[in-house]
């Protein structure tokens, strides 16, 4: 039951005025459309279906010829240590009907790329592909190198698998997008993988929606259901100093895990100066639907994050002077997907 007060509008940086404290947010009754006051923030947040998603715009494909319809091995795709070829066997729901097929072929470690350069390397990604592990024994996966933050995703299934990932920024001189597959069975053991793809999002700051608690030093919680595989990131971000220009703050996000067997997993992050860095990524977790995600800033430089009511990892020391008195918190969500969205928020 919502138990919001939601009697004050964020006045800026430095001001105590805030929302009522302990503060609750919750869609479920409320009309689909957007939500105001007291948030601030992307306006490419709304309400769903009585969940909240986002719907953040993506810039161009970095990766050409993800789709793998153009060739034979699939062209500007440079193999490693396997062979790959084109196959018939386009990817459930897609609109092509080709896809690459990895074949092992003399090592465990066996890969297909493209390098990436230019401008658009500098902003916040989207990784999703789709990959079926078919006959090799480890599975494949679809991932982005050169990242700060993790963009791989194995696929074990032996049937197609969407999978999605948020929050890998590029960064370096180029990248480099992999259709990868590992296997220590016989040579000409295979995977499949088709429409690979790789966007940034235009501006961080949608994917952030925020309220003023007047106060630092809080409990923010998001809880969510859905798809973490084919939904990205999901979680809540803490101490940012301006919602509609966010250059410092922490966040901590559930998304898919590095391996449908362990479909999700928990990150903290912080930025500062705009420049985002992992403080703790957790190994994956069993997906509990409806559960939160949490950060308790409960001393100066001390933030605890939790999980399903479990605290993830030992505290977290953050004393970056950017960030730590900073008073707006909130919810931090990638591009939704289908049937997923953040159910409540919590501050207090």
């Amino acid at each position: 039951m919502s138990i919001g007060i939601g009697i004050g509008i964020g006045l800026g940086q430095g001001s105590r005025a805030g929302v009522g404290i302990p503060y609750t947010f919750n869609p479920a009754s409320l009309p689909d459309g957007s939500f105001l006051s007291p948030w601030t923030g992307s306006s490419t947040f709304s309400i769903l279906s009585g969940q909240i998603i986002n719907d953040p715009a993506l810039g161009d494909d970095l990766v050409s010829n993800g789709n793998m319809e153009t060739g034979d091995p699939p062209t500007g795709w440079t193999p490693t240590t396997c062979t790959p070829s084109s196959q018939a066997d386009e990817r459930t729901g897609g609109s092509g009907s080709k896809c690459i097929r990895l074949a092992r072929n003399g090592a465990n470690s066996l890969y297909v790329y493209q390098l990436i350069a230019g401008p658009a390397l500098y902003g916040w990604a989207r990784v999703t592909g789709w990959a079926k592990r078919v006959t090799v024994s480890h599975g494949v996966n679809v991932m982005l190198d050169n990242s700060t933050l993790s963009s791989a995703i194995w696929v074990s299934n032996t049937d197609w698998t969407q999978v999605v990932r948020d929050g890998a920024r590029l960064s370096g001189a180029s990248a480099m997008a992999r259709a990868y597959g590992t296997s220590t069975g016989a040579d000409g053991t295979y995977g499949h993988v088709d429409d690979l793809s790789i966007q940034t999002y235009t501006s961080i700051a949608n994917l952030l929606k925020c309220v003023n608690a007047g106060k630092a030093l809080v409990n923010v919680k998001a809880t969510f259901t859905g798809d973490p595989m084919t939904s990205g990131m999901h979680g809540v971000a803490c101490c940012v100093d301006n919602p509609l220009n966010p250059l410092n703050f922490v966040a901590s996000f559930l998304q898919a895990g590095q391996s449908t067997a362990f479909p999700v997993c928990i990150t903290t992050i912080k930025v500062v100066n705009g420049v985002p860095s992992v403080v703790a990524a957790e190994a994956a977790k069993a997906y509990v639907a409806g559960a939160g995600v949490e950060i308790w800033h409960i001393a100066t430089n001390t933030f605890q994050v939790f999980y399903a009511g479990t605290q993830v990892g030992s505290d977290l020391t953050i004393s970056d002077v950017g960030i730590v008195s900073n008073l707006y918190h909130g919810i931090i969500a990638g591009k939704t997907g289908a049937g997923s969205g953040i159910d409540a928020f919590f501050l207090q």
